[in-house]
Parts: C-alpha cells; structure tokens; sequence
C-alpha cells in the first residue's frame, strides 16, 4: 500500500470529489439507463466530477518499495491509458549509515582531543597539558 494513512488513500482515490452517489442511486436516477449512468457527474466512481488538475502536494513516503498506479478514468477509453511506478528507495544504504556512524563518533573524538590540546596549550602547568607532555 503506497499510502499508509486512509484518508490520504481515499482522498487520492477519488480526486477530492464531492456529492458523490452510490452506483444503484445513480442508476435509479437514470431510470436504469448504464450509458446516462456512466455520464453522470455525480458518478465518482469513473471521476466525472473530477477537475482535470488535482494537486496532491507533496507527501513523504516512509515505506520503501515498487509501487504501481494507473489513471482508472483514462484506462476507460481504450488508447488513453496512463500507468506508471513509483520506486521509494532508501536514502542511503545500510553500509552507509555505518560509514557515516563510524565517521560521527570519529569526528566526535577527534574535536574532543583538539579541544584538549587548545586547553593545554592555553594553561601549560595543567594537568592535562602534562598527559599531553608525555605523549
């Protein structure tokens, strides 16, 4: 499932359409005709009361994976259609969350020694500048 939260799935599902009705209501208010039900805008289910624009904004993926999507209302009309995938990768593998782990705490250490050496430079008869004599 590409998007975890269901209202967020519903919202992208239907396109932000409102007054929509049930198929058997449409179908009652169209004395049963199928081709004036399909036609009808209040049917929601082929996107009729759809704008042509819809912006989704932007929306953060947490679960990485290959997922497939297609244009319902297009794939109607037989040479239309639009499908397309959207691969969510990880930003950076696991080796290299390591790396950049091992090089924090490197990091870490080496300013921690450098503040050390700063310290005992600023107050030669310190203890800490005696570790350092020695050295």
């Amino acid at each position: 499932v590409l998007f975890e939260d269901p209202a967020l799935r519903l919202r992208f599902a239907t396109l932000d359409q409102i007054d929509c009705l049930l198929r058997s209501e449409i179908l009652a208010g169209n004395n049963n005709n199928q081709n004036a039900a399909e036609q009808d805008v209040r049917n929601c289910g082929k996107l009729n009361a759809a704008s042509q624009y819809f912006d989704g904004g932007v929306i953060r993926m947490n679960r990485t994976g290959t997922f497939h999507y297609m244009n319902t209302r297009n794939h109607n009309f037989s040479n239309r259609d639009q499908k397309g995938i959207i691969y969510v990768v990880p930003l950076l593998p696991k080796w290299a969350v390591g790396v950049v782990a091992a090089g924090a705490v490197l990091f870490g250490l080496a300013a921690g020694v450098a503040g050390l050496m700063f310290y005992a430079k600023q107050n030669p008869h310190s203890g800490v500048a005696n570790m350092f004599s020695k050295i």
